[in-house]
């Protein structure tokens, strides 16, 4: 028979607990938090009948069910990432590109698509083609009675191309440096004659400000901020106004944004825009989600709807965009009546049509506004 002795047994049971922490610290963690992290569904835990069937496949499943939830992957992760970052000054993932004068790019969706979205925002939106599309869509809405716009916001890799790392493709740094010098079809896309419709694609402004510190975040996938008011006082201006929006330029500072998604917090200067007049309502909000459920995967889609008590043009807006209008949204809002943003990136069922008809059904629409950043190009061509 085999005796323990009392501390035996104590450092028997902290080893017990030590080695099914892993396991037992995955009923504590949060699954929605986990996709959040992981960027993606959770594999769901195999079917018994896959084991009988195909034992291998189902070990496998079981397998990739333990590796996203073991714990703690979190704090594991963003340790490795901090490190790689802070001490040995490499990016935290491939799709993360560290540029000059502390610019950081975001140059994929994920790691299985790197440079896609210098493809999507170098090469694909300045072509041709493209440019045709946009004016054939525009061409479409017009015919609508409500008045439409369309706005292509440039996104840092245009703005700011010759930060970009000397490990970009060369391919792609020599698109990125040519939008940069402004040399892209879109510049030459004209709405239709005769039509209420306008097009904005306000890349000459834009360069005309981005050394302003804190004008587009240096760490930023999405533009924010002051450049923001300086896309929509352009678009007042192509309305015939002069912009006056009671608001003041705030210049803080806020974490990366590329960055704080995996956990890291990297301050970056920015320039907030604050309007005391636009409020958002969550009653009139919550009406719009309803109607809009329908239309959308889940409930996770993004909506806003701003009120304003001092506004430039007495008229109420729908603004619809991909996760660039999320914070262009109550910026916009310091121009109109009312804004109500719907991000259309999860629409599921029907078109942008069906999402006007739908908001229409509890809120009164004068001017539908199309917001996309300039790798949507081809999609905002295709909105029905």
């Amino acid at each position: 028979m085999v005796r323990f002795r009392l501390r035996g047994l104590v450092l028997i049971c902290l080893l017990a607990q030590l080695l099914a922490a892993p396991a037992l610290g995955i009923l504590l963690q949060d699954e929605a938090q986990l996709a959040d992290f992981h960027n993606h569904a959770l594999a769901p835990w195999p079917s018994p009948v896959l084991l009988a069937a195909e034992p291998v496949a189902y070990f496998q499943a079981a397998r990739t069910w333990l590796s996203e939830r073991i714990y703690p992957v979190q704090l594991a992760t963003r340790a490795q990432k901090a490190v790689l970052l802070y001490a040995l000054n490499e990016a935290p993932e491939p799709r993360i590109s560290l540029g000059e004068d502390g610019h950081i790019f975001l140059n994929g969706g994920s790691n299985q698509a790197l440079y896609g979205l210098f493809v999507l925002g170098c090469v694909y939106a300045h072509t041709d083609a493209a440019a045709v599309g946009l004016e054939q869509a525009m061409q479409y809405w017009s015919s609508f009675a409500l008045k439409s716009d369309f706005i292509v916001i440039p996104t840092a890799v245009s703005l700011y191309a010759d930060k970009l790392p000397r490990s970009t493709p060369p391919n792609l740094r020599v698109a990125c440096l040519e939008r940069m010098a402004g040399r892209t079809p879109l510049l030459s896309v004209r709405a239709p004659a005769q039509s209420q419709t306008h097009f904005l694609y306000p890349l000459s402004e834009m360069l005309a400000a981005k050394h302003d510190a804190g004008f587009y975040p240096k760490a930023n996938w999405h533009a924010a901020g002051k450049s923001l008011q300086l896309v929509r006082d352009t678009y007042l201006r192509q309305l015939g106004l002069q912009p006056n929006v009671h608001e003041t330029l705030r210049l803080g500072s806020g974490p990366s944004e590329i960055l704080l998604s995996y956990g890291l917090d990297w301050e970056r200067p920015r320039i907030f825009v604050d309007n005391p007049a636009v409020t958002p309502s969550a009653g009139r909000d919550a009406l719009v989600r309803k109607a809009l459920a329908p239309l959308f995967r889940g409930n996770r889609f993004v909506t806003h709807l701003y009120t304003n008590r001092q506004p430039m043009l007495e008229q109420n807006v729908l603004l619809l965009t991909d996760s660039f209008g999320d914070l262009a949204a109550e910026v916009f809002a310091g121009a109109f009546r009312t804004l109500i943003q719907v991000n259309v990136n999860d629409l599921q069922a029907g078109g942008a049509s069906r999402v006007i008809a739908r908001v229409r059904e509890s809120e009164p629409i004068d001017r539908v506004i199309f917001l996309i950043q300039e790798g949507n190009v081809a999609s905002l061509a295709l909105w029905r």
